[in-house]
């Protein structure tokens, strides 16, 4: 029987800190929704997209909003091409960095539609197809909620 790791580790972290991240696509752009943890009010974010150490879009915004980074020429991901940005948050009081949270994100467009047998089938928008074993959680959770939206009972996976 085989084991899992998993690294795990402890830090310090201030006072006012990045507790969690919410991140949304939409299109070419990236909406990050950052949980503060001890917030004065006067806290922004600093967000930068890279690909390889190379910075490729960055924006700055209030942390009490959503902060969107929007991304030119964007390499869309998809299971022929597994594409992920690094992304880099950076929580700021008066200028000075506070904290930072490094995280990746993927630009991916996605639709449903009937299959030759007229079967829901999520596929990635730019590739007319797709296999439907790569998709992620939340193509799964479209799909099911446009079914049952359609008055369908039950999916079946195969």
């Amino acid at each position: 029987m085989g084991s899992r790791q998993a690294e795990v580790w402890i830090e310090l972290v201030p006072q006012i800190h990045i507790t969690r991240l919410g991140l949304q696509t939409r299109g070419d752009s990236l909406h990050i929704v950052a949980e503060i943890a001890g917030a004065t009010g006067g806290e922004r974010l600093h967000v930068a997209a890279s690909i390889a150490g190379e910075h490729v879009s960055q924006a700055d915004g209030s942390a009490r909003k959503a902060v969107v980074l929007e991304v030119p020429n964007p390499r869309r991901w998809s299971p022929a091409d597994l594409f992920l940005y690094d992304l880099e948050v950076r929580l700021l009081r008066d200028g000075d960095e506070i904290d930072h949270v490094a995280s990746y994100f993927a630009l991916r467009e996605v639709e449903i539609r009937p299959d030759l047998r007229g079967h829901l089938r999520v596929h990635p928008a730019s590739d007319g197809g797709g296999d439907p074993r790569y998709a992620p959680a939340f193509d799964l959770y479209l799909l099911a909620a446009t079914a049952i939206s359609s008055g369908m009972r039950f999916l079946r996976r195969k």
